[in-house]
């Protein structure tokens, strides 16, 4: 059986001392969007989510901004350590 996956929202000033963010990379995303959400906004569900499995981050997704057709776009992304296809999969359904 497969560990379900949940999405949390990053959120402007994450905690970014909480001990589950203390990759570099969730370091980097953290950072990074506390810069973007002040020049886009901050509209949910049109952010940005760490994915978590087993109590993890194991990756990102986003969608690129607020549909101007009826057409949805996505950001899918994993941390380096884990390239796991089915996990990206997984990903784009939960959003």
């Amino acid at each position: 059986m497969r560990a379900k996956m949940e999405l949390k929202i990053i959120h402007i000033n994450e905690d970014k001392t909480s001990e589950v963010y203390s990759s570099a990379d969730c370091q980097k995303l953290i950072g990074l969007m506390n810069e973007y959400y002040p020049k886009i906004g901050f509209i949910k569900p049109w952010v940005v989510y760490f994915v978590f499995k087993d109590n993890q981050v194991v990756g990102t997704g986003s969608f690129t901004g607020h549909p101007k057709t009826k057409k949805l776009k996505l950001h899918i992304g994993h941390l380096k350590n884990l390239k796991d296809k089915a996990l990206l999969l997984l990903n784009v359904k939960n959003l």
